[in-house]
């Protein structure tokens, strides 16, 4: 009987021994300069290690795609320091900014938030500077407003003062900082908190000047692009017209991607669909030009995500649309069409 329990209690040991060493063999390191891409499912977490000298600066940006993530920092000694996410929504960037206090090695988590059946993937990039500069406390300060901002409006306290405060506040340092990506996320979370607040007049303005803000030089020449030129219907023909590598499917990916972000945000609610309907009407128009292609590029990459928020957003405004004005999209898809 003794010998009996001695067994098995060095199977445990060697059992937990083993799972001890495959968590560890888990967590990676991550490089400065190097991204990462990984795909993820809901609950799923990756930790990343980093080792930071006192006062060293570390930023990490994380790009999701087609699921949201959170973002959490943890000390040397096993204390949770910041966990970020400001986003809640897809296909968007999440920060983490962070001056070390202590010299280690810290851990970065990345946790996927949605069930299980729910798959995506993300892209991980890592900077390191030897010190903190003002432009990295301006911004470690912008995103520790947006996070305490986020609290806010989780609590749905739209019309509380200090959320408005906070968002200036972030707003202002992004604007000094001239970061024109987080100057719109934060017009966005101002829009989305005026029309959580009923105040859908004051919503439009941030909500257009969020958009603008996002539509840069390029942005504007791949649009030009893509509206005159795009007009493939079937993987072939796209292809041809955007081979890897060239200016061509650079222009398609940025137009799709765009729209795929705005869709984004109205499918995370920071984005008022039916006031987006009034005046988003480049949306379908991307949407009737791709519509075709979608089953094949999906099947082609092997993600049945691919531009799935772009799809639900233009399918929310036809449908908002045929109760508004019927006939009025028909119409508008044959000519889009062809």
């Amino acid at each position: 009987m003794k010998i009996r329990y001695y067994i098995l209690a060095l199977m445990l040991g060697l059992s937990l021994t083993a799972f001890a060493q495959t968590k560890r063999d888990d967590i990676r390191l991550l490089v400065p300069g190097q991204p990462l891409e990984r795909e993820i499912s809901g609950g799923q977490s990756h930790t990343y290690q980093v080792r930071l000298a006192s006062r060293q600066f570390v930023g990490v940006v994380v790009e999701q795609k087609g699921i949201d993530v959170a973002l959490t920092l943890t000390s040397p000694d096993g204390k949770q320091l910041i966990e970020n996410d400001v986003t809640g929504i897809f296909s968007v960037r999440a920060p983490l900014s962070y001056e070390a206090t202590a010299a280690g090695t810290y851990q970065i988590t990345i946790r996927a938030n949605q069930a299980a059946t729910q798959r995506g993937a993300y892209q991980v990039w890592l900077e390191l500077k030897a010190s903190a500069t003002e432009p990295d406390r301006k911004r470690m300060a912008a995103e520790l407003l947006l996070r305490e901002s986020r609290a806010l409006l989780m609590q749905g306290r739209y019309a509380d003062p200090q959320l408005s405060e906070k968002l200036g506040q972030a707003l202002a340092l992004w604007r000094e900082l001239d970061d024109r990506y987080w100057q719109g996320f934060t017009l966005n979370v101002i829009g989305l908190s005026q029309s959580g607040a009923s105040q859908f007049d004051k919503a439009i303005e941030p909500y257009e000047r969020a958009l603008s803000l996002w539509r840069e030089e390029k942005l504007r020449a791949a649009r030009a692009w893509f509206s005159a030129n795009f007009k493939a219907k079937t993987l072939d023909e796209w292809q041809k017209l955007c081979p890897p590598g060239s200016d061509t499917n650079a222009s398609f990916r940025m137009v799709t991607t765009y729209w795929e972000m705005v869709g984004s945000f109205i499918a995370g609610g920071v984005l008022n669909a039916e006031l987006f309907y009034q005046t988003g009407r480049e949306l379908l128009f991307c949407y009737e030009r791709v519509r075709d292609l979608l089953p094949e590029i999906r099947e082609a990459y092997k993600n049945p995500n691919e531009l799935k928020n772009l799809e639900a957003a233009a399918r929310g405004y036809i449908e908002w649309w045929n109760g508004e004005v019927p006939g009025a999209y028909e119409a508008f898809s044959k000519r889009v069409r062809g």
